[in-house]
């Protein structure tokens, strides 16, 4: 992660303060954040600092985030683009990506860990960009100071010669037909040849470049200089990506072309892990998203089939319109939560009142339904940190699901205790038990695989223990 520093600036873009404040609470320890409720404002910033990366709500007041980020794109191409939304909305995205020139989008609501590392990997792209443009820079103003050394040394061959072993990336002199002329020593050392062998620079090159290489060959000599990437095999045999820059120049008396060769296998792999971290994150979210519906909906399902279950028992204690209303409280609630997954949106009970009143509301309704009885112990001082939250929510929703399906349990016991730095769980039931590894290895387990992943998401442990006609237990850890 950054350490927070002068160089790290971002740039906040969203038209309500509350979000601006929340943003700058998240992301002050790691950044340098800058605050604007218009793109007006915005641009004000944008003239005077130096700022790496610009994070936008999709919902602006003067203009959308997609035209916002077009022109801040335009008139400030090095900065990245990082697009905040609340809906999945392909033609936004695409849209954003295609025209506002966009890193990446956050759904809402996001962990503030994913936001840190996409910020992260935002400001690393921005910094090799930079020192690609320097090194391009530099190269530019290599490749002139040899274009002038050249040209004040054609006729002096020994000078020539100094300033041709002297520098560190391999050059090659070849003919028209592309034989080897001359070549430095590290250029030798590179292709493990010699001036006394006979080879052609083709010999070294990926077959699937050999067309390639030739039209730059043969573009070079009417160009006169040209810029070319191509694959070539080391002297240890190994495919190393390597950019040539071209000159033609006069040597002993004969036209020949002049290349100078620069390994750029390890940019082509930088390139490729930010590539890979992209995706990856992609993957991540639509993994999330997939536990979401598994895992919110269930519950609720549940409970609503105990309240059908429990009407057609012959001596029900429950009253029948009692019964159907909680039925339609459930399914209303059920919408709800679909409404919400589809929209990444938590509970409501969870946003409005916290993680004792949501598990508490489940708890009651499945005590009015059944004769499961349900205990909870909440020491919680303070709010925790609203992914906690959620993660915790959905770990019990998804235990207490599991217990009602499969359990045939009477009592169920969850306790969630905070500590000085760390938040425990423990979650029980008295029903028939499990064989862990079975269920976990088993095709069954997608329930038990999903509460790992959101532990393990938030960097906590969990813990499974159970065995045949002896119950289950379940202990989570997260850490504050």
């Amino acid at each position: 992660m950054n350490t927070i520093t002068s160089e790290n600036k971002i740039l906040i873009v969203d038209p309500e303060s509350e979000n601006l404040e929340l943003f700058k609470l998240l992301l002050k320890d790691q950044f340098l954040v800058y605050l604007a409720q218009t793109p007006g404002e915005a641009f004000k910033i944008l003239e005077k600092e130096d700022i790496k990366v610009i994070i936008a709500d999709q919902l602006q007041m003067d203009m959308s985030a997609t035209e916002f980020f077009r022109l801040s794109a335009e008139r400030f191409p090095r900065a990245e683009r990082i697009l905040i939304t609340g809906t999945i909305d392909n033609e936004v995205i695409l849209d954003a990506i295609e025209v506002g020139k966009v890193f990446h989008y956050v759904l809402k609501p996001f962990r503030s860990k994913n936001l840190q590392g996409i910020i992260d990997k935002a400001i690393e792209k921005h910094n090799l960009q930079k020192q690609n443009d320097v090194l391009i820079l530099g190269l530019k103003q290599s490749n002139k100071e040899l274009e002038y050394i050249l040209s004040k040394l054609k006729d002096e061959e020994e000078k020539f010669r100094d300033i041709f072993n002297a520098t560190n990336d391999p050059i090659i002199i070849i003919d028209k037909q592309g034989l080897v002329i001359e070549l430095n020593s590290n250029a030798k050392d590179n292709f493990g040849i010699n001036n006394s062998d006979e080879c052609n620079l083709i010999d070294f090159v990926h077959p699937d470049y050999h067309q390639r290489t030739k039209r730059f060959l043969m573009m070079l000599q009417l160009s006169e200089k040209s810029l070319f990437e191509t694959l070539m095999k080391n002297a240890d045999n190994q495919w190393k990506s390597y950019e040539i820059n071209g000159h033609e120049i006069s040597f002993l008396g004969n036209n020949a072309s002049l290349l100078i060769l620069r390994d750029t296998t390890e940019r082509k792999e930088t390139e490729k892990k930010v590539l890979q971290a992209i995706i990856q994150t992609e993957e991540s979210e639509r993994r999330r998203f997939a536990q979401e519906l598994h895992d919110g909906i269930g519950p609720l399902l549940s409970t609503a089939k105990l309240y059908l279950q429990w009407i057609l028992k012959p001596n029900a204690k429950i009253d029948f319109t009692t019964a159907l209303h909680k039925i339609e409280e459930t399914l209303e609630e059920t919408i709800m939560s679909v409404r919400e997954v589809s929209n990444k949106l938590s509970p409501n009970t969870l946003v409005n009142f916290g993680l004792e009143a949501a598990i508490n509301s489940i708890l009651e309704r499945i005590s009015a339904a059944s004769e499961l009885n349900c205990k909870l112990y909440c020491d919680i001082p303070k709010r925790l940190e609203f992914d906690m939250e959620a993660t915790i929510f959905r770990i019990i929703g998804e235990s207490i699901n599991n217990t009602i399906k499969h359990a045939q349990a009477k009592n169920i016991n969850i306790q969630i205790i905070r500590g000085e730095k760390s938040v425990d769980i423990l979650y029980q039931d008295d029903g028939k038990g499990f064989d862990v590894e079975t269920v976990l290895n088993g095709s069954g387990g997608n329930g038990l695989a999903n509460m790992s992943s959101r532990v393990v998401s938030m960097d906590g442990t969990i813990e499974f223990k159970s065995e045949i006609g002896k119950g289950t237990t379940i202990k989570c850890k997260f850490f504050l």
